[in-house]
């Protein structure tokens, strides 16, 4: 996703882009069944980048 590389590349964020990707692929393969699930998404890992992304954020916005 270009938007979250920007804000890796301007803000120094972790890139999330790839994540997005995949959690978007996830979400048509068990809404429509049309695609193949994304392979080794595991939900720790997806949980633990959000939480990364969340606390760069947090860091970024606050003073």
């Amino acid at each position: 996703m270009q938007e979250a590389r920007q804000l890796t590349s301007m803000h120094s964020l972790p890139d999330v882009g790839d994540l997005l990707v995949d959690l978007n692929n996830m979400r048509k393969h068990e809404a429509y069944g049309d695609i193949d699930p994304p392979e080794n998404l595991d939900a720790q890992d997806v949980a633990a980048k959000i939480d990364e992304y969340v606390e760069a954020v947090s860091r970024f916005i606050s003073p």
